[in-house]
């Protein structure tokens, strides 16, 4: 019965995890790399835990090094500013504040066209700059998602043999 009742509770947890890879409220990846380890704690890692441990950790190193990765490598070869990432930072959590669910895109998309309008000086420019940083996010954050939901069936193989044991 702790089986399930573990089971239960730290798939719950990965969902949670996975919802804030696509809501960012929370540190998704770290959500379900810590259940997994959670699950293992309490029902045993044997072979198969230790097979889906350290595939949910490399799937949880890859997928946070890819969100920072992208839009760095995307920031340097369109001149986007360092101060303006800042920017862009800021305005993303200040969106999420002020308007619900969809704030801290809107905050990432005005902030990047404003930055890069300041940077080119022509709306055509800045809104070419802009629309090349949002789709390197977005694939960065597609990647990410990616990532939680290989590790979501990484834990589900890995709790399928313990309840079938």
């Amino acid at each position: 019965m702790t089986d399930w009742l573990a089971t239960v509770l730290v798939g719950i947890l990965i969902a949670v995890g996975i919802a804030g890879v696509i809501l960012p409220i929370l540190p998704g990846l770290l959500l379900i790399w810590g259940a997994g380890l959670v699950y293992g704690l309490v029902v045993g890692f044997g072979f198969a835990g230790w097979l889906a441990m350290a595939a949910i950790t490399a799937l949880a190193v890859i997928g946070t090094g890819i969100v920072y990765y992208l839009p760095a490598r995307k920031t340097r070869e369109v001149g986007f500013p360092r101060w303006g990432q800042f920017l862009v930072a800021g305005a993303t959590v200040v969106g999420f504040f002020v308007v619900p669910v969809v704030g801290a895109v809107l905050g990432l998309v005005f902030g990047t066209l404003l930055v890069a309008l300041a940077v080119e000086r022509n709306l055509g420019d800045a809104w070419g700059t802009g629309w090349a940083m949002l789709i390197e996010i977005l694939k960065s954050a597609a990647i990410q998602l990616s990532m939680a939901l290989s590790m979501a069936v990484a834990w589900g193989l890995w709790a399928l043999s313990v309840l079938s044991s």
